[in-house]
């Protein structure tokens, strides 16, 4: 047993030495890469002032808003978050504690409550972080250990791509293809073809576990403490032929209120849109129906505070 210690414990130290190595002596691989826009989100959420709007989930937010219509409409300057949903939405809302301040509404638009914590896929990982090391306290140390071990896969492929100078071919869509506010380009969004939407997995009926009600009740404890607000809005739902039923996702919702801290501003079923505002995934919206997502969130939003200021009245 301890022989076998010993020898682990070499093996760990040489694994450290040479992935220390690595990233002083190879430079970032892959900035063009449509995860590579991280940086981009996080530049713009903290540098834009207080009180702003953080929209916070995964891709059906980058596929489904346009935040240049909520900036107009609320009067808030926006930034959306929306990232690979590989990464898990507690990842997702790690982004957004980097700069939270008074003030800011921070708008949660998950598309399932079930995780445990954890990052679905991982082979995107090093991808994206690199040796960017001031992102690293995003997934912080246990996300790192975690994907430990597909750092050698990462170190192989971008050292091949450092000697050969090739560029990075990981995805369709590229950093560039984003706006300023982390939304699609209008001129890429109205590009996509909505006859490409596949869906083999169908619409599933989001779920709620315990350990992502108690991170995201902490959150809410988090932004109430720094004069922020936390809501949970909707997302874009296909409205395919054998979907769940609206009682299912009405049931849904009340579990989700009962259960939540902060409030859910939205009513899901509103988010059911026809399958012809899809395209690719069930998530991913085209630009008209990224139009009619946001004006839904427009009107929720809208709704939320005219309902807050009553209440200040009142009391």
């Amino acid at each position: 047993m301890i022989r076998f210690l010993k020898k682990m414990s070499v093996f760990l130290i040489a694994y450290l030495v040479v992935a220390v190595v690595f990233f002083l002596l190879v430079p970032a691989q892959y900035p063009t890469s449509y995860d590579a826009a991280i940086r981009d989100k996080i530049d713009r959420l903290e540098k834009i002032g207080s009180p702003k709007i953080i929209l916070v989930g995964n891709s059906n937010l980058t596929f489904g808003i346009v935040s240049e219509e909520i900036e107009k409409a609320i009067g808030m300057p926006v930034v959306n978050l929306g990232f690979n949903k590989g990464f898990g939405n507690i990842f997702n809302e790690n982004m957004a504690k980097r700069n939270i301040c008074e003030g800011d509404l921070v708008i949660i638009c998950h598309n399932n409550f079930n995780d445990e914590g954890k990052m679905f896929y991982r082979d995107e990982f090093w991808f994206t972080m690199e040796n960017h090391f001031d992102l690293w306290d995003i997934p912080g140390i246990y996300g790192i250990l975690e994907n430990a071990y597909n750092l050698p896969w990462y170190m192989l492929k971008a050292t091949m791509h450092y000697i050969s100078g090739r560029q990075n071919d990981i995805y369709r869509y590229y950093r560039d293809d984003l706006n300023e506010y982390g939304d699609f380009k209008p001129e890429v969004h109205a590009s996509v073809d909505p006859n490409m939407y596949n869906n083999p997995n169908k619409v599933k009926m989001p779920s709620i576990s315990e350990t992502c009600v108690k991170r995201i009740n902490a959150l809410n404890r988090y932004c109430k403490e720094r004069g922020a607000t936390l809501l949970i809005a909707g997302f874009p739902i296909a409205d395919e032929e054998d979907r769940p039923a609206d009682e299912a996702y009405e049931k849904f919702q009340a579990e989700l209120e009962r259960r939540m801290e902060c409030p859910v501003i939205s009513t899901y079923t509103d988010y059911i849109f026809p399958v012809e505002y899809f395209h690719e995934l069930a998530l991913h919206l085209t630009d008209k129906g990224a139009l009619l997502r946001t004006g839904q969130l427009i009107k929720d939003l809208t709704a939320w505070r005219k309902n807050e200021e009553t209440v200040r009245k009142v009391n």
